[in-house]
């Protein structure tokens, strides 16, 4: 014969099983959409500060302003992928990372452009050019080591400026310091000329570093006005 007592703890115990597994997903429910409404809409997790790091060419001010995040909008709220679009907007910007900082700050790290060469301008001063043909800047005068680009017209998508802005990025650092202007009139027909005045043809992009070695042997040797490595295998000098 069963026990009455113990019969009924059981019904309870079977009951209470699904009962408390409702309580807790509604508990479970309603700390998620707590939390959700937290980060979307309360004030503590809003934009008070938006920091930028990394900005030398242009002022943290300008990043800001071409961010144009507003302060009171919630953190998770930021269209970051906007933030990056406007901030990579601004000429010397290459690229901008963007990070939510909780409770209340935007962080913009900043990578700027960095000169490769740059175009004499017809009213004095250079334009600087980054390693990929961009146009990001002027100057009174080319930063030190940094040459002057012959080309007919300077742009990311013309390949003659591809062809002379990849040499000159392959260039080792001991021979990179010696070139004053990087001229092409192909992107098979690259040519140096030195600060000491001597002309380097250089041909295409191919080699480089077989052709950077042969141009450093024969600086070695008599100085001459005109070396030719565009075929490392056999070059010339005159």
């Amino acid at each position: 014969m069963s026990d009455p007592v113990s019969s009924v703890r059981f019904r309870r115990g079977r009951q209470w099983g699904p009962r408390r597994s409702r309580v807790l997903a509604v508990a479970v429910v309603a700390a998620v959409l707590t939390i959700g409404w937290l980060l979307t809409f309360a004030p503590l997790l809003a934009v008070r500060r938006v920091e930028v790091a990394g900005a030398r060419q242009v002022s943290p001010a300008q990043v800001r302003a071409a961010a144009a995040v507003r302060t009171g909008v919630p953190l998770l709220r930021v269209d970051t992928a906007g933030v990056r679009r406007r901030v990579g907007e601004l000429p010397p910007v290459a690229a901008v990372a963007v990070q939510r900082r909780w409770p209340a700050t935007l962080r913009l790290r900043v990578t700027e452009r960095q000169p490769a060469a740059v175009l004499v301008l017809p009213g004095g001063g250079v334009a600087l050019v980054d390693r990929i043909g961009v146009v990001f800047g002027s100057a009174p005068a080319a930063p030190p080591g940094v040459p002057v680009l012959d080309v007919a017209a300077a742009d990311p998508h013309d390949p003659v400026t591809a062809a002379a802005l990849t040499v000159v990025s392959e260039l080792p650092r001991e021979l990179a310091g010696q070139v004053r202007t990087v001229a092409a009139p192909s992107p098979t027909a690259v040519s140096l000329t030195l600060r000491g005045g001597a002309v380097v043809a250089w041909g295409d992009t191919r080699d480089a570093g077989r052709k950077s070695a042969a141009l450093q042997a024969l600086l070695k040797l008599r100085p001459v006005s005109h070396y030719d490595v565009s075929t490392p295998d056999v070059v010339t000098t005159r």
